[in-house]
């Protein structure tokens, strides 16, 4: 959030070191897609996760798709991906 503003939902992201990505689609919809549902791209949404993982500033990323290396599971991250970037 901007200016370090308090968001009930995501407490830790204060300080633009975090970022959620949304899951990819099969189709190509840009509405969420949770990693279980037949139109989850899990090869596409893979790559992107692998590209985010390459970068040396990437610390963690979380997710709850358990087929795709690289990642931990976070309660609520069935649907999107959060990245916490070093400083």
């Amino acid at each position: 959030m901007a200016n370090g503003l308090r968001y009930p939902e995501h407490s830790a992201y204060m300080n633009g070191l975090q970022v959620n990505v949304r899951a990819l689609r099969l189709d190509g919809k840009q509405v969420g897609v949770v990693w279980t549902q037949a139109e989850y791209h899990r090869a596409a949404t893979a790559r992107l996760i692998a590209f985010f993982n390459s970068h040396p500033l990437v610390k963690k990323i979380f997710f709850n798709e358990s087929r795709v290396p690289g990642l931990f599971p976070l309660k609520n991250h069935d649907n999107h991906f959060y990245v916490e970037v070093r400083t």
